[in-house]
């Protein structure tokens, strides 16, 4: 399973077509962004200059420009200092540097600057990475996490893993926004041992924060969601498939507070979730918190025009592993009136999204809405006959057994 979780990230934002009496002044801006990169003299002042314009520059051209020529000045000035900057107390500033470049405005440059400090972590000792905070290690993390195709990226995460495995001290002081990062970071690779053994760690911690009252409300929407999300990586461990139900649990609790109730998750938030619950139909706690979820689907009036096809397909794979529950029957209805609305953008679903969308619709049969659209991605499959080819083999399944139906 892919990463699911919707993470923010600038760099996607619609370019901003700016008036021509502005432009002037964003020339004068990436001029004094450069300018004020170039001149930090340590890893404290270039951190904050990098991360401050990486938000302010409103141009896209402009701020890949900025954050490539930082990342050549990160290698070139400070990767060689790592180590003493370590023993110094300042490693905060190469993470928050890293979480910076790492994205994709910082193109080539950026990836080369994270996989140089990731291969120095992968070599640290013990010593050193004790003098580093939770913070840093967890945010270095989740910075080489962005970049799973390189191994340089994957030892170093592997190293910080195999640190926060050996302190068990370590694990009990993360708090919620460390444990998200890291778990996060570690599913990017999940065969790797290591890495699971201290995803493993990190889930039994969840599951004992989980029997104190409220302990998991220190967690963001968004953290739930990665957590869920990331442990859903190792359902076949049983300390993760507690924590998910743990978090299950949370989101009851969090349902029934009549004041603000699952309002503050975001759509596709509540996507995630639904799709790690599904992992586990036979635990009751992961059923009630996917009817409370689709409760709250109906209480935004079903409104899912902000969903990508991956969204619906994972809202759908969720709700339809319980399909005689009132509320997940009226959200499949819901989604399939939402992909008839969409009419030729179907073509756009690819077709793992659209074997899920079948298997699911295939639950209620009897739903006129669920037919029709079923019947709309038979059509958009036949169009693409000459390609059933390329499918996996468990997509394939799922078409042939949903539209069977």
């Amino acid at each position: 399973m892919s990463n699911l979780v919707p993470e923010r990230n600038d760099d996607d934002a619609e370019p901003r077509r700016v008036p021509t009496t502005h432009l002037g002044k964003d020339c004068a801006l990436l001029d004094a962004a450069l300018n004020e990169i170039e001149c930090a003299s340590d890893i404290s002042d270039f951190s904050t200059a990098v991360v401050k314009h990486g938000k302010k520059l409103r141009m896209m051209a402009d701020r890949a420009m900025c954050l490539q020529k930082a990342a050549a000045d990160f290698q070139l000035r400070f990767v060689a200092c790592f180590e003493q900057d370590i023993r110094a107390g300042t490693s905060w500033g190469y993470a928050t540097t890293c979480n910076v470049l790492s994205r994709e405005a910082a193109g080539q440059p950026g990836i080369e600057a994270c996989k140089a400090i990731a291969a120095r972590v992968s070599r640290l000792d013990d010593d050193l990475l004790g003098n580093m905070q939770c913070k840093t290690l967890s945010l270095l993390a989740s910075s080489f996490g962005r970049h799973s195709a390189m191994a340089d990226c994957r030892n170093g995460t592997i190293r910080i893993a195999a640190f926060c495995q050996a302190k068990s001290e370590l694990v009990q002081r993360l708090n919620s926004q460390h444990v998200s990062l890291l778990v996060n970071a570690f599913s990017k690779w999940p065969h790797e041992p290591t890495l699971r053994h201290a995803a493993v760690a990190i889930a039994d911690e969840v599951v004992r924060r989980g029997d104190y009252r409220a302990r998991l409300s220190e967690c963001t929407p968004q953290g739930l969601s990665t957590l869920v999300n990331g442990f859903s990586m190792w359902r076949e461990d049983e300390s993760t498939r507690k924590a998910i139900v743990a978090i299950a649990r949370e989101i009851r609790r969090r349902d029934d507070c009549a004041d603000i109730g699952l309002s503050e998750f975001i759509p596709q938030g509540l996507a995630v979730l639904v799709n790690g619950f599904s992992k586990s139909p036979e635990q009751e706690g992961c059923r009630h918190a996917t009817v409370a979820i689709a409760g709250e689907m109906l209480k935004r009036g079903g409104k899912l025009s902000r969903f990508a096809p991956i969204g619906l397909a994972n809202l759908l794979n969720g709700v339809s592993k319980w399909p005689e529950e009132p509320p997940c029957q009226k959200v499949t209805i819901a989604i399939a009136r939402e992909v008839l609305g969409r009419g030729n953008q179907i073509v756009c679903f690819n077709p793992h999204d659209l074997a899920k969308l079948v298997s699911g619709f295939s639950k209620l049969p009897e739903e006129t809405a669920s037919r029709q659209a079923a019947g709309a991605i038979a059509n958009e499959v036949v169009c693409r006959v000459a390609r059933l080819s390329q499918l996996a083999e468990q997509d394939l399944s799922n078409l042939v057994n949903g539209l069977s139906t």
